[in-house]
């Protein structure tokens, strides 16, 4: 199977798996709307935020040693490097989560044993989701990704609409989605055969380590880039205010469902074919197409989701259309950023992973703290952007060492300039029809600009149809 139909191939698998686990979580959001007060949405927003900056650190990232190390790993060599990776993230977990009962115990935590529990399984499920990545069993992965989200809104929907159990419902739900996929993933991988304190190895920890460790400043960068912005808001315009924008940010997760697909498959081909002969040639036609894919989803997006949010989203939440066209921009530069990592992961050489991401936390913060007092919460969706923007420029100047991209830069000027007029349209346009004329013209530029990756994936989808028959 050539490089090409391996990535096609892995998309699509992964396309079973999140994209239509993503939709179901995007039905939560009207349910959150109307049976959360904006307050209660930014307090979740706040501790789910807090919680995606410590679990880097708690877990060592050991998902990304473990994925990595997997790939390239013979079969007599499995149980030493689970054995070791298990073991090692199981001791971080106990010893962040003893400091976190001792702090909590001095200064008192609404809702401490469940966000505790919560942590716990946000840094299990990673690790779980990795191993069924290095094992190559992408089908499992992505039917735990279906079974995740659909235990997730069913639960939701209990605890919310039924027993009105308020905020601490969106913890319960998650926590229940996680630990049914990880036990999923530990029977469908037989993970316990792979588990004995005797094969721990300290020689291979040390490996993870030098890799993962640059890699925890770098996630506690993109955590920064993506989340800092809340504490900002927080400050400057209180916990209403980050309730709105925490809803715009997961309408805006609608475009990162569709760029994890890829981003998953690719990181398995980038590093798969790394070494090879044409390496630069997949790669920047790889990148050109999904810049043209991704560029052109936010255009068709932009005027869906004012439509989506002024028809489904409940009054306290109506303003939260104006951000997300800017938070749309953000999303698809960090996944270009994502993209030019792989050149890091690789090589192994994840040191310049940090240094970028970390210059662009930095101007993200600094811009959010300049325009959020300003011009209010557009300041933070503002500043998301130019973070990743600043984020991805630095990495494709980075990476010239590991990989050369040759950029189509025609189309890539008036994609943008289609773009900026896309964004332009949004804030004029105030009626229904306008709106819908709006997406259907985005809809053909988008089935125009992808006609060869739609007409790929169709023949693809035909010959597996094929094949099933």
């Amino acid at each position: 199977m050539s490089a090409k139909d391996r990535l096609l191939k892995n998309v699509l698998i992964f396309s079973i798996g999140n994209f239509g686990s993503r939709f179901l979580v995007f039905l939560l959001v009207p349910l959150f709307s109307f049976y959360l007060s904006t307050p209660e949405m930014g307090f979740y927003d706040m501790v789910v935020v807090t919680v995606g900056l410590i679990v880097p650190v708690a877990s060592l990232q050991l998902a990304e040693s473990i994925y990595r190390w997997l790939l390239d790993v013979e079969d007599e060599k499995l149980k030493v490097i689970v054995s070791t990776s298990l073991l090692s993230l199981s001791c971080a977990i106990f010893v962040v989560l003893v400091l976190y009962l001792i702090g909590t115990y001095f200064f008192p935590l609404e809702y401490r044993g469940i966000i505790g529990f919560y942590f716990i399984v946000m840094c299990l499920y990673p690790f779980c989701l990795a191993i069924a990545r290095g094992m190559k069993k992408n089908k499992l992965y992505a039917l735990s990704g279906i079974v995740n989200s659909a235990v997730l809104v069913i639960v939701n929907w209990v605890l919310l609409a039924v027993y009105s159990f308020g905020v601490e419902s969106l913890f319960i739900a998650n926590i229940l989605a996680n630990i049914v996929s990880i036990l999923m993933i530990i029977y469908g991988t037989r993970l316990w055969r792979y588990i004995s304190a005797l094969d721990f190895s300290k020689p291979l920890l040390s490996e993870f380590i030098s890799y993962s460790l640059p890699l925890i400043p770098n996630a506690v960068s993109w955590w920064f880039i993506n989340s800092a912005n809340r504490y900002i808001i927080l400050f400057f315009l209180g916990q209403s205010s980050n309730g709105i924008y925490a809803l715009s940010s997961r309408l805006a997760m609608a475009l990162y469902a569709v760029n994890s697909i890829f981003n998953l498959a690719w990181q398995e081909s980038a590093i798969t074919e790394f070494n090879k002969e044409h390496r630069d040639k997949l790669y920047s036609e790889t990148f050109n197409r999904y810049f043209i894919l991704e560029m052109t989803l936010i255009i068709l997006l932009i005027p869906l989701s004012k439509i989506y949010v002024l028809n489904f989203v409940a009054e306290a939440y109506i303003d939260s259309w104006k951000y997300i066209p800017i938070l749309f921009i953000g999303v698809a530069f960090a996944t270009f950023s994502t993209f030019f990592a792989t050149g890091y992961m690789s090589a192994k050489k994840t040191m310049g992973a940090f240094s970028t991401t970390i210059i662009g936390a930095i101007v993200n913060i600094v811009a959010a703290w300049l325009l959020v007092p300003k011009i209010g919460l557009q300041g933070a969706s503002i500043g998301l952007a130019i973070g990743f923007v600043v984020t991805w420029s630095l990495r494709v100047w980075q990476t010239q060492k590991f990989f050369k991209i040759t950029f189509d830069k025609s189309k890539m000027i008036w994609i943008t300039i289609l773009t900026a007029f896309a964004l332009y349209l949004v804030f004029v346009l105030d009626n229904l029809w306008g709106l819908i004329m709006f997406s259907i013209s985005s809809s053909l530029v988008f089935v125009f600009m992808n006609k060869p990756l739609i007409k790929s994936i169709l023949l693809k989808i035909r010959g597996g149809m094929r094949k099933a028959s």
